[in-house]
């Protein structure tokens, strides 16, 4: 399905997004944001002891940059990849890329 609007999602996954927000209360949508902009991880990243992939778009608006550095450098063993021109939305814009990246570093 053609990607629409800047961040290239589908009209159908815009609907849904869009769903998501009119089936919530103002209220909800206050504390979920809150809730984001106040969450941080990094006290705990040390105890992560899988092996594990971080993620990130270079063109991620959502997600700074130095994020994904502090995810890679604060989880023991991690290893990072960027995509290329992908967003915070990269499943859905970039999916056969991040498909073939964890096929790539997990399946070998």
């Amino acid at each position: 399905m053609k990607s629409t609007g800047e961040i290239g999602l589908t009209r159908d996954q815009v609907i849904w997004v869009r769903s998501l927000f009119a089936e919530n209360g103002s209220r909800q949508m206050r504390e979920a944001a809150r809730g984001l902009v106040t969450f941080d991880s990094r006290p705990w990243l040390a105890e992560l002891a899988v092996p594990t992939l971080v993620v990130g778009g270079t063109h991620d608006k959502a997600v700074p940059r130095h994020h994904f550095d502090a995810l890679v450098g604060g989880i023991p063993g991690a290893t990072g990849h960027l995509v290329d021109r992908a967003g915070h939305t990269l499943a859905w814009t970039h999916t056969r890329e991040l498909a073939d990246l964890m096929r790539s570093r997990w399946l070998a």
